[in-house]
């Protein structure tokens, strides 16, 4: 943090403590608040389909990244239990006005001003740093008559929704390679006739377009390129209201995700179209499976550079790299993903597929006043 603020603050709710993750004392209370918060509240919100990111996850993360400063903190009961956890991020390559924020409330202490406490205290850093735009995304039930946690409390504070979104699963039926060539049926035939099955479907009938897969590090051909395309979605994919300005990417940066991901113990597999007569990657998509559950994978970024759409690439690099990735992990069982609710073309291929919703998550923003920002 830019300003110096207390280590610990008292309220009348709970204690907030901020941890230093390098501690070892600290780790452990850090470990010992993600096992009775931040799991057992996912489980509230998803039961079985919750997929928590385990504390190694983040404690590598917040250890490991340069283009981020993140602070992390518990909140105490009365008798020393951790209630709640609590999260600034501050991005340090570009958007230097916004700041990602996080809090959770374990399920048992809800409705005690724990939250409000919590909130209170990030906002606070947040304005102890000059940044104006606070951002957090949450998650509420997809059925409108279950219990809501997060809109009367965030709308309440002046937040607003953003960019509404939903999370999709993709559930194997049955799992592995069978039901992946099920749930690849419809894209297969949007696909008919543009790439030339004596390819193995890698290159498109009329020679513009080829695919390349790989497993964990982007070759050193494709670096540059694979770090433009990330820089274009922060630009390309739907943000409606949200603020976020073009983000900075480079071969470094990519090459620093990598890193994190083999530390984590991810494995990564990503496919691409090369537009054959530029030599230029213009399409890609990722695919992560983490070491502890290799039955359940993550769709990442999906992107199809502006200028590229209405050859189906999307399609054509989504059906490659699930193809590529249950020959790796043949008992795969569940693929989930997140995608704007205005992303109207992605959605459509994904409900073809078999996706569905489980999730409706948003980016809760609120613009601090200037004279806030710096009291």
């Amino acid at each position: 943090m830019s300003t110096k603020t207390p280590d610990v603050v008292t309220s009348a709710a709970a204690t907030l403590r901020r941890l230093d993750l390098h501690d070892p004392g600290d780790e452990a209370l850090f470990r010992r608040a993600h096992a009775e918060v931040q799991v057992p509240a996912e489980h509230w919100l998803l039961g079985e389909r919750a997929a928590p990111r385990s504390a190694d996850d983040l404690l590598t993360a917040a250890r490991l990244e340069t283009t981020y400063e993140t602070t992390r903190g518990v909140a105490l009961g009365t008798n020393g239990a951790p209630v709640g956890l609590w999260m600034v991020e501050l991005p340090l390559r570009d958007n230097l006005d916004n700041a990602y924020i996080g809090i959770t409330v374990a399920p048992g202490h809800r409705r005690r001003g724990i939250g409000t406490a919590m909130l209170d205290h990030v906002e606070g850093l947040v304005r102890a740093t000059g940044r104006t735009v606070v951002q957090t995304w949450d998650g509420m039930p997809t059925d409108p008559q279950a219990e809501d946690p997060t809109t009367a409390f965030a709308t309440a504070r002046g937040y607003t929704s953003s960019l509404p979104s939903l999370r999709s699963d993709l559930d194997l039926d049955p799992p592995g390679a069978a039901g992946i060539e099920r749930a690849l049926a419809p894209l297969d035939a949007e696909l008919d006739g543009r790439f030339d099955v004596a390819t193995a479907r890698r290159e498109s009938t009329d020679g513009t377009y080829r695919l390349v897969t790989w497993w964990g590090a982007v070759p050193e051909e494709h670096l540059e390129d694979r770090a433009a395309l990330m820089q274009r979605m922060s630009t390309d994919a739907p943000a409606e209201d949200m603020a976020i300005e073009e983000e900075d990417w480079d071969g470094a940066r990519v090459r620093e995700d990598e890193a994190i991901c083999r530390a984590q113990g991810k494995t990564v597999v990503e496919t691409a179209a090369l537009h054959v007569p530029s030599g230029r990657l213009v399409a890609f998509t990722m695919l992560a499976v983490p070491k502890a559950t290799p039955d359940l994978a993550s769709q990442w970024d999906t992107l199809v550079l502006t200028e590229h759409r209405g050859a189906r690439l999307g399609a054509a690099v989504k059906a490659a790299n699930l193809r590529a990735l249950v020959e790796r992990f043949p008992a795969l069982r569940r693929v989930t993903t997140y995608n704007a609710a205005s992303n109207a073309p992605m959605l459509r291929v994904n409900f073809a597929m078999g996706y569905h919703p489980v999730l409706r998550t948003t980016c809760w923003q609120r613009r601090l006043e200037t004279t806030d920002a710096h009291e």
